[in-house]
């Protein structure tokens, strides 16, 4: 099989792209993998790169149709697994799409995210929008890792329904394994951790208000954001963003620094609650491993956060940083509370977010389509 994943730059899709070529090797499994330039594994034996990360999405989009073509061509694999929300128009071979794009479709994030873009970014958006709806509808199968995501494409592609599958992501459960940990105390001092690279719907501001809002009433809070100034300024929104947090990282507060992703078990096991104010997500993997690692999460409101958390995370209204300072000291009064979402979240980590589990039905679904070479209407189903 030939896999496409000349997205996998940062942030989630990267971290799957790891996931998936370590998971294909150790099943034996044949694959080619396209990579972009800058990807560390692009040296392997298995793999393919092409330096196109400077393309707007257009341009991007003629090189998939044009170039690319003529490489799946010339491999002719059994299937084509396309990973990142843009497909090969009238594919050759049996297509595998993968979306991993909710924010163009979420009616929360067009209504307060995208009026912050600027002219030039909601055009570019509009039309990405389009070209992935073009992918849908060219795709054998389309895979989807949140019910939240079908319910959003769905109201504005009804042919999803004839190709759609629900295969929730999952993470490495032996790598991230739960700290004993003690209860919060009352009056004691709290440390909250945000993973997450930055765009505007991660709404970073909402945490740093909040640690002002608890340390003005004498709560000993900080917290760390795993985001680094460069990125930043890739929006038109971003500086504004970052002089914010600036002031909360001048005053002592707040920390902010990328971390390192094999570091990443270590560091949740430093803090004592989890927070993810983002208010637009296809999945978030940074929720999946904060409760795989038992840390307690405080997430806000949204369709996919319940979807992945459920009941393992106490959630506050988008943008309010008031009700999230709530939410921390309600964990600092009640520590059975506190447990309990532990407790549970490791359980629904291992219970529907194994990594291995997601492959495995992944796997099924190529092999599937490999074989038949061509995928009828409902001819796939998984069992979830």
């Amino acid at each position: 099989m030939l896999i496409n994943a000349m997205s996998a730059r940062r942030g989630g899709i990267f971290t799957y792209t790891q996931n998936l070529r370590a998971s294909f090797e150790s099943a034996g499994l044949e694959a080619t993998i396209a990579l972009p330039h800058t990807n560390p594994a692009r040296h392997s034996s298995q793999a393919i790169s092409s330096d196109i990360e400077n393309l707007g999405a257009f341009r991007r989009f003629l090189w998939e149709q044009t170039t690319w073509r003529s490489i799946v061509q010339n491999y002719q694999p059994g299937v084509l697994f396309s990973s990142a929300n843009f497909g090969l128009l009238a594919s050759p071979v049996p297509q595998l799409l993968m979306m991993s794009e909710g924010g163009l479709f979420n009616p929360q994030y067009l209504r307060h995210i995208m009026p912050r873009l600027g002219i030039q970014l909601r055009s570019l958006n509009h039309l990405r929008r389009q070209l992935m709806l073009r992918s849908i509808k060219s795709a054998s199968v389309v895979m989807l890792p949140t019910e939240t995501l079908y319910d959003w494409i769905h109201a504005y592609c009804p042919e999803l329904e004839e190709r759609a599958i629900l295969n929730y992501y999952g993470v490495d459960l032996n790598r991230l394994q739960p700290k004993i940990r003690q209860s919060l105390l009352p009056d004691g001092p709290v440390r909250l951790l945000y993973v997450s690279v930055y765009y505007p719907h991660k709404d970073p501001e909402t945490l740093n208000q909040a640690i002002k809002s608890l340390r003005a009433n004498n709560v000993e809070a900080t917290g760390h954001i795993t985001m680094a100034e460069e990125e930043f300024l890739h929006w038109p929104c971003g500086r504004e963003d970052y002089e914010k947090l600036k002031k909360g990282v001048a005053e002592g507060y707040l920390t902010m620094a990328p971390v390192p992703h094999n570091d990443l078990p270590e560091t949740y096991s430093n803090y004592d609650l989890f927070v993810f104010p983002s208010v637009s997500e296809t999945f978030g993997f940074p929720l999946v491993e904060a409760m795989a690692c038992g840390l307690p999460i405080l997430a806000a409101d949204t369709l996919t956060n319940r979807e992945i958390c459920g009941d393992a995370a106490l959630y506050f209204p988008p943008f309010n940083y008031l009700a999230l300072a709530d939410r921390v000291n309600q964990l600092r009064a009640r520590p059975e509370l506190y447990n309990w979402m532990r407790n549970i979240g490791i359980k629904r980590a291992k219970n529907r977010f194994n990594l291995d589990d997601h492959f495995r039905r992944l796997v099924t679904v190529l092999e599937s389509m490999s074989s038949e070479r061509q995928v009828t209407e409902r001819t796939i189903k998984l069992n979830l």
